[in-house]
This record gives C-alpha cells, structure tokens and sequence, in this order.
C-alpha cells in the first residue's frame, strides 16, 4: 500500500512538472505564432504599399529603408498593445477600477505613442518624397490599420 501510494504520488509530481512544461511550450508556440503572423503581415502591408504608391528609383532606395525603421518603431509600440491586451485578458473576469484605469491610461499613451511616431516619419518621409506621396502612404496604412483593428476588436470581448 505504501509503495502504491508513492508511486502515486511520484506520478501526481511528474505530470503537474509535464503540465507546467506543457504550458510553457504552450506560451512559447504561442509566441512564435505572433512573430511569424506579424512578418507575413508586414511583407503585405509593404506589398499593399508599393502597389498603391508610385515611386521613382532614387525616391525607393531613400524611402524603404526609412518605411522598414519606421515599421520596426510601430511594431514596438504594438509589443504594448500586445501586453495591454493579455492584461486585459488576465484581469477579464475580476477588472478592479484601479486596473480598468491603468489599462485606459496604457492604451491612451500607446495611442500618442503612435502619432507622435507618424509625425516623426511623416517629416522624414517629406525629405525623400513628395508630401503627396507620403499622404497617400498614411492613407494606405491607415485603411490597413483600420481593418486590423476591427479584426482584434471582433475578437476582443468588452470588459464586464
């Protein structure tokens, strides 16, 4: 009986060991998802943009590597609406006024983040081509933002 008892415990410890392991590998499959999700969309959204944008040769050797610097900056930017929507998603079912207040006051900076990183781009995108140009690159990405972001809205349940 003892050595049943042992046994039992011994497997009760290697599966909750397997079960923590588990969910990590979970976490990490999880992961690599979103990175691999996020560089096929920014292959077509650089796609989506040079069919509707018209560059000369000198304006695309000077423009793509400022448009790639600026892609990278937003997709900082997006790590934190990331995280804002796992805490969310960890806080769903008990969002206290004081959580529900720091996630506002977090999406709200994040959005400033992102004007103020489309101004920056946006005078730097002027040096290298015309303002019209670079107006209809906002709109390009803008009409893809926009269904993006109804995409997550879509998914994304409203708080309690």
């Amino acid at each position: 009986m003892k050595k049943l008892l042992c046994l039992l415990v011994t497997l009760s410890a290697v599966l909750s060991v397997q079960a923590a392991v588990t969910e990590d590998q979970k976490l990490a499959a999880v992961e690599a998802q979103i990175a691999l999700v996020r560089e096929v969309a920014n292959t077509e959204r650089t796609a989506v943009v040079a069919q509707n944008v018209s560059f000369t040769a000198i304006e695309a050797e000077a423009f793509w590597p400022l448009y790639r610097q600026y892609r990278a900056e937003f997709q900082k930017i997006g790590d934190g609406g990331l995280a804002l929507i796992k805490d969310f998603a960890k806080n769903y079912n008990s969002m206290s006024d004081e959580k529900a207040t720091e996630l506002t006051d977090q999406a709200l900076q994040l959005e400033q983040q992102r004007v103020k990183l489309k101004k920056s781009y946006a005078k730097k995108f002027r040096k290298v081509v015309q303002p019209a140009k670079v107006f209809r690159v906002f709109q390009v990405e803008n009409r893809i933002n926009a269904v993006n972001r109804l995409k997550l809205a879509a998914e994304i349940p409203l708080m309690k």
